[in-house]
């Protein structure tokens, strides 16, 4: 059993992703201040009320975590948000994204290959185009970055467990 922290654990996806953990035997904790207006609360989870950035501090120093999933929203004017895909237009395969895990942290990644399920799709690819029109926003982050800086920010909150 492994033990996870889901950030906006209330909201349709978070509340989603923390199902499908707790279903597959895992012990999970749900930070959520419900800004977004999302109240599924999991069955089974251990729920933290509040901010992320107000609480995560004392979430992360009394659990050591193996996983910490984020799909917390910051709004600043509830009610008036809007969702942007945002992505780069251009994919990255499953082992793509394992081997530039294992090349940043140096850690293995163990993994376990099966067929596609049914219903799967065989190619996903986010692109940003709403949010260049309204917001004038530009990827400029690559793969290797992205993942490095999940890394520190992992590592700095003591996500991570120690080398073996």
């Amino acid at each position: 059993m492994a033990r996870y922290l889901v950030t906006g654990g209330a909201g349709y996806v978070g509340s989603t992703v923390a199902t499908l953990l707790v279903e597959a035997g895992h012990d999970v904790t749900v930070i959520d201040d419900h800004s977004a207006g999302s109240s599924h609360l999991p069955t089974g989870t251990t729920f933290v009320p509040g901010r992320f950035q107000d609480v995560a501090d004392a979430v992360l120093a009394r659990g050591d975590f193996d996983g910490v999933l984020h799909f917390a929203a910051h709004v600043e004017h509830p009610g008036e948000h809007r969702v942007y895909n945002l992505g780069n237009g251009v994919g990255f395969t499953n082992h793509q994204v394992i081997e530039a895990v294992r090349a940043t942290t140096g850690r293995p990644v163990p993994v376990r290959v099966h067929p596609r399920r049914a219903g799967d799709s065989a190619t996903l690819v986010a692109v940003s185009d709403k949010a260049r029109r309204e917001l004038g926003w530009q990827p400029t982050r690559g793969l290797d970055s992205i993942i490095a800086d999940a890394w520190e920010f992992h590592r700095h909150h003591r996500t991570v467990p120690a080398p073996a």
